[in-house]
C-alpha cells in the first residue's frame, strides 16, 4: 500500500489539522485573530501529545529528546499566541479577542 510509509507520521496528521484550519481561518475565513489562536492551540495539542505519547507512537512530533520537543513546541505556542494577541485589526468589536481595533481604521468601520 502507498498509505504504509505515512503511518509513521502518526497523530502529527491530527496537528497539522488542525494548523490548517487555523490557516483557512486566517486567509480564507477573514478570521485572523481566531485562526492565529487555532494555530497556537494546534502547537499546544502537539506538545501534550508529544509529552504524553511514548517515543514509538509519537511519530513525526518525535525530533528530539522529549522535554527538548515539548518546550520548544510550549514556546513556539505563546509566541504565535502573543503575535496574534497584539495585532490589532480594523474588524467590529465582536470580532477583537484582546488588543482593540487599530486607530488607522476609518470611522465607518470603528462606529
Amino acid at each position: 500500500m502507498r498509505w504504509r510509509p505515512l503511518r509513521g507520521l502518526g497523530p502529527w496528521w491530527v496537528v497539522a489539522t488542525v494548523a490548517l484550519v487555523g490557516l483557512v481561518l486566517i486567509t480564507v475565513g477573514g478570521h485572523f485573530r481566531v485562526g492565529g489562536f487555532v494555530v497556537a492551540a494546534s502547537l499546544v495539542l502537539a506538545a501534550l501529545v508529544r509529552a504524553v505519547l511514548p517515543p514509538a507512537r509519537s511519530g513525526g512530533l518525535a525530533i528530539r529528546s522529549r522535554p527538548l520537543d515539548v518546550v520548544m513546541m510550549l514556546v513556539a505556542a505563546g509566541l504565535v499566541f502573543a503575535v496574534f494577541f497584539l495585532v490589532r485589526t480594523c474588524g467590529s468589536s465582536v470580532d477583537q479577542v484582546g488588543g482593540g481595533r487599530a486607530a488607522s481604521c476609518s470611522a465607518e468601520l470603528q462606529g
